[in-house]
C-alpha cells in the first residue's frame, strides 16, 4: 500500500536530499582528501568513493530521523536506557533497511550525477 504517488515522492525526496547533501558534504572534504596527489583518476576515484560513502550515510541518516519520528509514539520516555535502546535499534533497523532495499533508489542517474561532480572538482584549477 505505499506505492501510492505521494509515497513516492517521499521516498523520492528522500534520496534527491541524500545526494544533495552528501555531494555537497564530499566537495566540502575535496581538498582534504586530494591533498597532495597529482594524478586526477586518483583524484577522482578517491572524491567519488568519499562521496559515494557521504550519500549513502546522509540518506540513511535521514531516513534514520523519519523513522525515529514515526515510531516515537510508541517509545519509551525520553533519555531512559529503554528509550536509548529503542533509539539505537530504530536507527539501526533504518540503516539496514535502507541498505537493503533502499540504495537501489538512487539509481544510475546517481552515479553519473556523483560522477559528472567530482570531474568537476577535481579539474586543474588556474
Amino acid at each position: 500500500g505505499w506505492q501510492n504517488p505521494s509515497k513516492i515522492f517521499l521516498v523520492g525526496l528522500f534520496s534527491a536530499a541524500g545526494l544533495g547533501l552528501g555531494l555537497l558534504a564530499a566537495l566540502h572534504a575535496d581538498d582534504l582528501v586530494t591533498k597532495g596527489l597529482k594524478r586526477r583518476g586518483l583524484r577522482i576515484a578517491l572524491v567519488f568513493l568519499l562521496a559515494i560513502i557521504l550519500v549513502i550515510g546522509f540518506t540513511s541518516g535521514l531516513l534514520a530521523i523519519q523513522y525515529r519520528l514515526y515510531y516515537a509514539q510508541w517509545h519509551e520516555p525520553f533519555l531512559s536506557r529503554t528509550w536509548m535502546f529503542q533509539l539505537f535499534f530504530t536507527t539501526l533497523g533504518a540503516i539496514a533497511q535502507y541498505g537493503i532495499f533502499g540504495i537501489r533508489y538512487h539509481g544510475i542517474g546517481a552515479l553519473i550525477i556523483i560522477f559528472g561532480t567530482c570531474w568537476w572538482a577535481t579539474r586543474t584549477r588556474h
